[in-house]
């Protein structure tokens, strides 16, 4: 679907039994490179977005912000595909649809393409690298005649259930961030059963972990970035096996940003502190807060699944953080702004 420069591939013939032991020797391998620490600490003091490109993919021809962002995505997934093809029935499905999260987001570039009524090549550049299992017919989807004809184009009938879900919150609003919201609810939810059914034990408080994150930060921002009513996107916002709705109310009609996390469970408010500023402020802590819990679990967990997804959450915040040095170099920031935008901070 999109050309990229590392070599993405997941095996289509599913192994008889999962071979955890291979797995987390490859990941206790794997996690000394990721770069964090004292890594992103000396990605913080180099002059200007081109050393920073040229220190991570050295005389690649990293041209502009978006490529260097493209690339690090499409190796983040790469970094990440191996591990299906050491995985039997029933962990093999739950992989996939984990792995299926960069494939939504690939489904929310294209939705937001068709409504704006864009060109295939205006939207690819923003497209994610997948193997071949994850591929979706872009140019049916970006041209397709209406919403519901967006959606028949999806051939896997899982993903399919997703994105008929986001079009039909879309057609009330006609306006991308339902589809959107809704596409979010339905992976959650079915990420959550699939955790729940192999009993993950640390690997499925994560998930939920996750699933709360996503869910207090759009309870946040519906009142302060997009000026939406609470109970407009209620529906949306209901996760079995996450905070439930009536907690995400209050949190929405808290008089403040730090009257917000007060409004969340004991759990959050013990480990986040007393004081925000801005909803960033809260997300980095609550981000900050949760890469904690993937250290442990990664640490603590033996040989197991929640090995797989601590590790798969650690690459994320790993690549949340190249991006957020990739937007604080072309913007200028100094090597101590820069240190403050990484999750956790850098020291």
């Amino acid at each position: 679907m999109t050309a990229g420069s590392a070599d993405i591939a997941m095996t289509l013939k599913i192994p008889s039994d999962t071979n955890i032991d291979t797995i987390y020797a490859k990941i206790r391998a794997r996690r000394a490179a990721i770069r964090e620490k004292g890594r992103l600490l000396g990605l913080c003091s180099l002059k200007g977005l081109p050393n920073l490109a040229a220190e991570i993919y050295p005389e690649q021809g990293i041209q502009s912000p978006q490529q260097f962002q493209k690339r690090l995505t499409d190796d983040h997934v790469a970094d990440l595909t191996w591990i299906g093809d050491f995985l039997g029935e029933p962990e093999h499905g739950f992989f996939l649809w984990l792995m299926k999260r960069y494939q939504v987001e690939n489904i929310k570039v294209l939705f937001r393409g068709f409504h704006a009524r864009l060109g295939l090549s205006e939207v690819i550049p923003y497209l994610v690298k997948m193997p071949v299992i994850f591929e979706l017919p872009a140019e049916s989807m970006i041209t397709a005649r209406d919403a519901a004809a967006f959606a028949e184009t999806v051939s896997d009938a899982r993903v399919r259930e997703l994105v008929e879900a986001g079009v039909s919150a879309y057609r009330k609003k006609a306006k991308p961030f339902y589809f959107d919201t809704a596409v979010d609810r339905e992976y959650f939810t079915r990420l959550l059963s699939l955790a729940d059914d192999l009993s993950l034990g640390p690997g499925a408080k994560l998930i939920a972990l996750d699933a709360d994150i996503y869910l207090a930060m759009m309870a946040i921002r519906l009142k302060t970035t997009y000026r939406i009513e609470f109970d407009e996107v209620a529906p949306l916002l209901h996760v079995p096996g996450a905070l439930p709705p009536a907690t995400l109310k209050k949190v929405y009609s808290a008089e403040s940003v730090t009257a917000a996390v007060q409004a969340l469970p004991k759990k959050f408010g013990a480990a986040l502190g007393e004081r925000f500023a801005t909803p960033e402020d809260i997300e980095r802590a609550m981000i900050t807060y949760f890469h904690a819990r993937a250290e442990a679990t990664l640490i603590t967990s033996g040989i197991t699944m929640a090995v797989v997804v601590a590790f798969y959450y650690l690459k994320r915040i790993e690549l949340a953080n190249l991006i957020r040095l990739v937007e604080g170099y072309r913007y200028g920031l100094s090597a101590a702004e820069l240190k403050r935008t990484l999750v956790p901070p850098a020291e």
